[in-house]
């Protein structure tokens, strides 16, 4: 293994300290946890497969149990697990799962996070190009109202990739310059792989060489700090398109080449077959009847009333 990869495998296995200590304290929570942090670390290495069985047996685990915010993260994990690999369709059934799991337990802030994918699987399936935009600005606008950073962050990139996989590149590249600096300031190191290769891919787009060269190599960077392998191909296959753009036709190929070389190394063999079994399982074992609603806590803090109060007059929550 390189020494690009050892820092999530390192995570993988930390992971599975954490869980062995949470099983014997027989702590739920604290076991979701750590399968949560697993399955994304794997997913991050290239291991599709091994983190979407993690995610849909706890998904099932916890709808058994009722835990409502673990329905949510491990229905959200699914839905951009199959968003990754481009199946929006199965995307939008985990991602309005997620949503509705959010109502139900009152995390309604999470909603706005789930709605931006539910707005890009709308515009990705080109089945309501308009109404997907509009939903996420009118999540976006909820973030900036409850001045929730990440949601922010999030909100403008997955504009300006709509607006990139529209044709737009001009206006995708005016939504990534403001978020620019705001990205700068921040340690979510993923979000900062996946802002530089979109800035990257959008210089590409305009033909702009050395700004596309620029990020593309900070995206590269980042993603070789921990091993981002699904990451890493991607920005070997940015590389090619500069090389080709630049005329540097040799190192475009062996850049295409590596690309190709990486890609088939995360997606393994009988890949499509093991995620349609994990989802057939999944639908058999998955309860039938509607689960309870969890009890609400009387006493929910001020600021979470106003969100909600928020998000309601923003129709988010229907």
């Amino acid at each position: 293994a390189s020494m690009e990869t050892q820092g999530l495998k390192k995570v993988v296995e930390a992971s599975k300290e954490m869980l062995d200590i949470a099983q014997q304290l027989q702590v739920d929570t604290l076991i979701f946890h750590a399968w949560e942090v697993q399955g994304t670390a794997l997913h991050l290495l290239g291991n599709f497969d091994g983190a979407l069985k993690i995610f849909y047996d706890n998904l099932a685990k916890s709808e058994q149990q009722q835990n409502g915010p673990y329905q949510v993260q491990f229905a959200t994990l699914i839905g951009r697990s199959y968003q990754s690999m481009n199946d929006f369709e199965k995307s939008q059934v985990f991602m309005r799962k997620a949503k509705k799991y959010a109502i139900d337990c009152a995390q309604y802030r999470d909603t706005i996070a789930i709605n931006y994918e539910i707005g890009f699987n709308m515009v990705a399936m080109e089945n309501d190009i308009a109404g997907g935009i509009q939903m996420i600005e009118q999540n976006l606008a909820a973030a900036r109202q409850i001045n929730d950073k990440k949601n922010i962050l999030l909100g403008i990139d997955n504009l300006s990739n709509l607006w990139a996989n529209l044709g737009e590149p001009q206006k995708a590249l005016d939504y990534e310059l403001e978020l620019l600096p705001l990205v700068e300031g921040e340690d979510f190191v993923v979000q900062k792989i996946a802002f530089f290769e979109h800035l990257s891919e959008i210089y590409v787009m305009l033909e702009q060489w050395d700004n596309a060269q620029v990020f593309q190599q900070r995206a590269l960077n980042k993603a070789n700090s921990v091993g981002a392998n699904d990451w890493i191909y991607e920005c070997y296959k940015l590389q090619a398109m500069i090389d080709e753009g630049r005329g540097n036709y040799k190192s475009a190929l062996k850049n295409h080449q590596r690309y190709l070389e990486l890609k088939d190394s995360v997606y393994q063999n009988q890949y499509d077959e093991k995620m349609s079994a994990m989802s057939a399982l999944y639908e058999l074992e998955s309860k039938q009847n509607t689960i309870a609603l969890l009890e609400k806590d009387a006493k929910i803090k001020e600021s979470q009333i106003e969100e909600q109060r928020i998000l309601m007059l923003l129709g988010l929550l229907a």
